[in-house]
């Protein structure tokens, strides 16, 4: 799996994973809104640095984007960072590219930047999702009970992390 720095020419693909304000919202939270269009993207984009933020988008083998996923509020000085709006391309879900998205994503905040702990949370309906944190070695840490609203009913997070020598151990690093 490889990473890309997301750009303008990820946007289309992005767009087209996010079909309803349900889908959206499952990747998304309330960072967007639906229908999800390019100067959403664009502006969103604009703020990266900013918001000490750094959006992947996840390619093939062949080079097309299969996910998107970002490492968010990225702290050298405490070595931490949350990985937020992740999202795979519905026409390859189930196939291990969350897990493999993942685990590139745990390879650029623990060898690249040297953080410490990576935080990560999930609607406690997205069962795939939290199993494939999982298989990375994230653990489950708690629960933000009715954390986000969507069309009229809340929803619970699950909140989850990783630490780096988990990560190490987990990967045959240490």
């Amino acid at each position: 799996m490889r990473l890309d720095p997301f750009e303008a020419s990820h946007f289309a693909p992005l767009i087209g994973w996010s079909r309803s304000a349900e889908e959206l919202f499952a990747w998304a939270g309330p960072s967007f809104s639906f229908p999800l269009d390019t100067d959403q993207l664009q502006e969103h984009l604009a703020g990266s640095a900013a918001a000490r933020r750094l959006p992947f988008t996840a390619c093939d083998e062949a080079g097309r984007p299969v996910g998107h996923l970002e490492l968010a509020e990225v702290d050298p000085t405490q070595r931490c960072a949350y990985v937020v709006r992740g999202v795979v391309d519905p026409g390859v879900r189930r196939r291990g590219v969350g897990t493999a998205m993942m685990r590139a994503v745990l390879g650029i905040a623990f060898d690249e930047l040297d953080l410490h702990r990576v935080e990560a949370r999930v609607f406690a309906s997205s069962t795939a999702a939290l199993a494939a944190w999982e298989a990375c070695g994230f653990v489950r840490e708690g629960q933000i009970r009715d954390a986000r609203l969507l069309a009229g009913r809340f929803h619970d997070l699950i909140v989850t992390g990783i630490l780096e020598d988990e990560w190490r151990a987990a990967e045959g690093r240490s």
